[in-house]
């Protein structure tokens, strides 16, 4: 594609900068099959535009009623336009994000923000990026945090976040850092329902390499090259980290070794009142050996551990992320023969779907309702999304499939060939970088108004279940959230085995390219009165509850 081409191609909006931008492009238009008029309409002009992306936080105390504003945009060779901007408040409150009932987990990546921006690992700089990005992700709702134990992860992390020390002959183990990254996951995201210790990775199996043809070369040269090894920490020696190279968990020194870091770490969330969020981790479509499972099990008998992968299964202790073994909201009402939820939200289990398919360059409309479509399945919600996971040089997010990488991978498979889980690798960035460190993107906006609207259903799901509304009232929700799931259902409609269903508009919790139906599934939404249908579940709310 030429420069010319590349400027007559449609862009969204998507990186909601703090400060606009110096200069922007003027954009040709020529004809191409992404330019197209209906009969009648004005000739297109060219011109360079910027879109303005207004967020208002609504203070607990602004009486429920409609509000008129304006804002005010100024040029230097025009203005001032004044822009009307109506907002409607309703008498209903939503909970804290940390107090949401939807799964929704977005991942954070210390170091890939200090490649990105250049800054020292673990520097003051460093420290005000990674608070930037817990800020967001906090906002968001999200219940977990990782602890990298051990380096070269899938996740991109050179390091060990709980460093070692020696003195004679006798280990130490340095927690600053991991105390560090404690204190601001509890002051954005408050008390997280999971605390990941990442003890595991598919470079650390037993046994012998066996070559894999999906595999790039350099990828199989590095996993074979790690059989029989242990897995490696960071230790410091005069000031400065280094690797430290341990010995295998099945070995007879690794007891020795592990244990006293992990009855200290234990006691340092115990603390926190965060001892009974602790798991292990990262199980995926590889799985650790029986007497790796058997080691951890000795050593740290309460943890059970974190999976992410294509197919687990239901009803596992532990958090679960899958692919595949999944029950959408879409798949409940198929299975029902009508338009009646799984309310998965409901469930014991941290079962959630892992959207590997989800790109950031999908439509919009799949981001702003992935929330509803999964929890009101028969899952908790959706997991193992990327915060700040961008390419390590320009900072852009990625959205194909890289096996390994040289320049232009991210973070979770183009450091560390050995740790790559291949189409489990997270091709998801929420956040984009900005000049100081991460901003928000249209995508996470949106995703957290579905959210919003996830958690003001699910309030009036709990309403019917105990029988807390009028008969009337009760008549109103039940066919209003029927309504929802129906244009869910027209919009969304992902069942694989049943592509050619009637019903079904499209589909788009995954992207299979060249699929005509994935490409106009959003228009049928767009245009299915869905601000209808938000101003009337919000109205349900408020008559339900009351209270902002």
């Amino acid at each position: 594609m030429t420069e010319a081409d590349d400027i007559n191609k449609p862009y969204r909006c998507d990186n909601l900068s703090e400060v606009l931008p110096k200069e922007v492009q003027v954009r040709t238009i020529k004809p191409s099959q992404f330019v197209r008029t209906i009969p009648g309409s004005p000739e297109p002009v060219p011109g360079a535009v910027v879109p303005v992306w207004v967020t208002v936080n609504v203070p607990k105390d602004a009486k429920a009623d409609e509000y008129e504003g304006e804002l005010k945009i100024t040029l230097e060779n025009g203005g001032p336009f004044n822009v009307p901007v109506k907002l409607k408040v309703y008498d209903y409150a939503l909970p804290n994000p940390n107090d949401f009932v939807t799964w929704a987990e977005l991942i954070q990546s210390p170091e890939t923000l200090a490649l990105v921006y250049k800054v020292p690992l673990w520097s003051e700089k460093h420290w005000k990026l990674i608070e930037k990005s817990l800020a967001y992700i906090g906002a968001f709702g999200t219940k977990t945090c990782y602890i990298p134990l051990i380096c070269k992860t899938n996740m991109g992390n050179a390091e060990s976040m709980v460093r070692w020390t020696k003195e004679k002959d006798k280990y130490k183990y340095d927690f600053s850092i991991m105390d560090k990254y404690l204190d601001l996951v509890e002051k954005y995201q408050g008390k997280p329902s999971v605390v990941c210790l990442y003890v595991w990775d598919i470079f650390l199996n037993e046994g012998e390499w066996t070559y894999e043809k999906v595999l790039s070369k350099e990828i199989n040269e590095e996993r074979a090259a790690a059989v029989g090894k242990g897995p490696e920490v960071t230790i410091l020696k005069n000031g400065k980290s280094e690797v430290l190279e341990l010995p295998k968990y099945t070995g007879t020194e690794a007891n020795a070794l592990w244990k006293p870091l992990v009855t200290e770490l234990k006691a340092r969330l115990q603390k926190r009142k965060l001892d009974k969020a602790m798991m292990i981790g990262i199980e995926t479509d590889t799985r650790p050996d029986a007497a790796i499972v058997k080691f951890w099990k000795e050593i740290l008998p309460e943890a059970p551990w974190v999976k992410q992968a294509h197919n687990l299964g239901k009803n596992q202790p532990g958090y679960t992320a899958s692919v595949w073994s999944r029950h959408t909201i879409l798949d409940s009402i198929v299975e029902k023969s009508d338009v009646i939820s799984g309310k998965g939200w409901k469930s014991k289990y941290l079962d959630t779907f892992f959207p590997r398919g989800l790109r950031n360059n999908d439509v919009i409309t799949t981001f702003r309702m992935l929330g509803e479509i999964t929890a009101f399945g028969k899952q908790r919600g959706f997991a193992r999304l990327g915060a700040d996971f961008w390419d390590m040089e320009s900072g852009k997010g990625i959205s194909n499939f890289i096996q390994h990488g040289a320049s232009g991978g991210i973070a979770s498979d183009g450091r560390f060939l050995k740790s790559s889980w291949r189409a489990l690798n997270i091709r998801t960035s929420l956040l984009a970088s900005g000049p100081d460190g991460a901003i928000t993107t249209t995508r996470y906006e949106m995703m957290r108004e579905g959210l919003q609207e996830c958690e003001a259903r699910i309030m009036l799901e709990k309403a019917l279940d105990e029988q807390k509304l009028r008969i009337d009232q009760a008549k109103k929700v039940e066919k209003l959230l029927k309504e929802r799931n129906l244009a869910i259902y027209n919009g969304f409609y992902d069942n694989r085995a049943d592509f050619t269903d009637k019903k079904g508009k499209g589909f788009s919790t995954y992207h299979w390219s060249g699929s005509q139906i994935q490409r106009y599934c959003y228009l049928y939404y767009l245009n299915s009165g869905w601000q209808k249908r938000s101003s009337d579940l919000y109205e349900a709310a408020s008559q339900a509850t009351g209270k902002r």
